[in-house]
């Protein structure tokens, strides 16, 4: 805001989804099986490749727009540990317990607490409307594309 202000540049706040990719996978996670919430008592959560991230954010740094906040997500909302039990199916490793979501909070990080507090879907139609021919890298080749 600062930087906007003194260089007289437009802002754009992104409202960003949980950033997965290259060295952001939980990949240690389904390694060490750790247990993931019952689907049942999941919250959902957003998630963004980093490469459609970047890719997003400088197509709307060029963009015109009197929209100066975006949700910035791959537009499908997942059960938490979803994108665990998609690195473990890809690299070979079986699909962790599940435990109550009472249990999962009792051992949960403030962050993870926090993500827990409530199931979200982050509404990106007005990015989709801005940017129509984007298309979003599914989780499955966005996690073997993290590999290499």
């Amino acid at each position: 805001m600062k930087y906007s202000k003194e260089n007289n540049s437009d802002l754009i706040l992104l409202r960003i989804a949980g950033i997965f990719g290259p060295k952001r996978l939980p990949i240690e996670a389904a390694q060490k099986q750790t247990a993931l919430i019952n689907p049942l008592e999941a919250p959902l959560v957003n998630h963004i490749y980093v490469r459609d991230l970047i890719s997003v954010a400088l197509l709307l740094a060029k963009l015109k727009s009197p929209h100066k906040v975006w949700n910035i997500a791959n537009g499908c909302p997942q059960l938490m540990g979803s994108l665990q039990l998609l690195v473990a199916g890809q690299t070979g490793l079986p699909a962790a317990p599940n435990e109550s979501w009472a249990e999962a909070w009792q051992k949960a990080s403030a962050m993870k607490k926090e993500f827990m507090s409530g199931s979200k879907r982050l509404d990106i139609n007005r990015l989709l409307t801005h940017l129509p021919s984007f298309r979003f890298t599914s989780m499955e080749e966005a996690i073997q594309q993290s590999y290499l």
